[in-house]
């Protein structure tokens, strides 16, 4: 399995947004519905990333470009929040309600989530 070091620099992935451009366009290819906060200067804090929608199912994911462990690879208080009350919900409701953290290295899992 590849570093997210060596991941970031297979996909080019030099930014974040880089990253999220990436997932962003393997879901609008099949066929999921896109969200994403472009400006969060006036929002509340902490809302993950993505939000996807198809079919019934509705995926939040937070997109981290470091590895777990890091401080840039850590979701901060707000998103943890946030995270942790989606995921409750996710309990009550799998494969309906979905969660993430993504990171270069769970392209894979991207992959099998968003076909």
């Amino acid at each position: 399995m590849l570093t997210d070091l060596e991941l970031r620099q297979l996909y080019n992935y030099k930014t974040e947004e880089d990253f999220r451009i990436s997932v962003k366009n393997h879901a609008v290819v099949n066929g999921w519905l896109y969200y994403h906060t472009y400006n969060s200067k006036h929002s509340d804090k902490g809302y993950p990333d993505c939000t996807f929608v198809r079919d019934g199912r509705l995926v939040f994911a937070e997109l981290k470009l470091h590895k777990e462990g890091t401080k840039k690879g850590a979701p901060t208080e707000s998103q943890q929040e946030w995270i942790n009350e989606l995921g409750k919900v996710h309990s009550r409701a799998p494969r309906t309600v979905e969660v993430y953290i993504w990171r270069p290295r769970d392209w894979d899992l991207i992959e099998e989530v968003l076909e």
